[in-house]
């Protein structure tokens, strides 16, 4: 005798079942089929016989027969004989009611899902003929093994971004459905043996489940829990200080490590610069006001860090002064280049060595006229333009 996994399933099935003609004897109300292990009970409400009242019928049998679709006459029968209980004979005009039986089963169709056909025979003297039949209106798993957890999801303890996947193995007839929780509610799309987290993160975080059900019942894992950690960022480069002359490009680096991802906003001077949210920050023509200590902000969720300061020094390009023109009232004349917004010291020298301020000012654009009336009464005279 093959085993079955323990199970009780009523369902009920009001057949209101019409008058066959020619086949007099019919099925009526409800239809019974339950199973506990391989003791089945099944039957029906009322077995009537519509015949005259002086007749006799041939002796009556209720069967369940387990089938692959259901059937409503006109062929066949195909399937297996699950039970068949005699009933006996039954005279015109009168019924049989609760009509309820219960069997052991001694011989099973092959593990699986089947339609459950109750049929009506009757005996000719020679063989048993269906008079009636009817369906019972839910598909029955007949010798199904109930699924059994063997290896229960494991717990694990891991970093932001990196993988993680939890599993579940299970014995019992398949198919095998799967559906994962998290902390008690089913996760959407987490129907397989197998529950992956490409880049886990601290939302992940929880105690997760998994109900492995067939048509025989279903068990839910013990749990696995799942904790994901924040590894707060920690500069390893930091930017670094530049001298420069206007008009250059500057880019300050950082580089930095934690789990991700990293967020990072650079500061000129302690206050954030719009937008300058990358690892790297680059001025693509330095000006005076550039001049700066320029720090980075990195953060993620398990922290944040500053760099230290990089100063950044902008100095002007290279003054030029043009040949001297004399001018009798004026001394000497010069036309000097510089750069804008920045200051300057005029010198002049008679021997090359000791050098002293004419003029000192702050450049309102890019050149400025220099005069010399000391310079009338010199045989020579030397000049130079200092920057800061």
């Amino acid at each position: 005798m093959k085993k079955v996994a323990a199970k009780t399933l009523v369902v009920l099935f009001l057949a209101l079942m019409p008058l066959r003609v020619g086949a007099q004897i019919l099925m009526s109300g409800t239809f019974y089929y339950s199973a506990v292990g391989n003791v089945v009970t099944y039957g029906v409400d009322r077995i009537t016989n519509y015949r005259p009242f002086y007749t006799t019928s041939g002796t009556l049998a209720i069967q369940g027969w387990a089938t692959s679709a259901p059937y409503y006459g006109g062929g066949t029968l195909v399937g297996y004989k699950l039970v068949e209980s005699p009933l006996g004979t039954l005279q015109g005009g009168y019924y049989f009611a609760n009509v309820i039986r219960t069997q052991t089963l001694t011989s099973l169709p092959p593990p699986g899902y089947y339609y459950i056909v109750f049929v009506l025979a009757e005996w000719n003297g020679s063989q048993y003929v269906t008079v009636d039949y009817g369906n019972f209106p839910a598909i029955q798993p007949i010798g199904v093994v109930a699924p059994s957890v063997l290896t229960q999801p494991q717990s694990y303890s891991v970093n932001v971004g990196q993988g993680v996947s939890l599993t579940v193995s299970a014995s019992g007839t398949a198919p095998l459905y799967y559906q994962w929780k998290k902390n008690g509610v089913a996760i959407s799309g987490a129907t397989g043996s197998t529950l992956s987290f490409g880049s886990a993160q601290t939302t992940d975080t929880g105690n997760y489940t998994v109900v492995v059900s067939n048509g025989a019942g279903a068990v839910t894992s013990a749990a696995g829990n799942l904790t994901v950690t924040a590894v707060g960022p920690a500069i390893t480069s930091n930017p670094t200080s530049q001298a420069v002359t206007v008009g250059t490009s500057v880019t300050f680096s950082v580089t930095a490590t934690g789990s991700p991802p990293l967020s990072y906003q650079w500061r000129k001077n302690g206050t954030d610069i719009p937008s300058a949210t990358g690892s790297s920050y680059t001025i693509a023509s330095a000006q005076s006001g550039d001049a700066a200590t320029y720090t980075a902000f990195v953060s993620n969720v398990g922290g944040s860090v500053l760099s230290s300061g990089a100063t950044l020094i902008v100095s002007p390009a290279r003054p030029t002064i043009t040949a001297p023109s004399w001018n009798r009232t004026n001394g000497f004349e010069h036309m000097v280049s510089l750069q804008s917004g920045f200051s300057y010291r005029v010198q002049v020298s008679t021997n090359l060595s000791v050098w002293t301020d004419l003029t000192n000012f702050t450049a309102g654009g890019s050149s400025i006229q220099i005069r010399d009336a000391a310079a009338t009464s010199l045989t020579r005279r030397f000049y130079r333009v200092v920057a800061p």
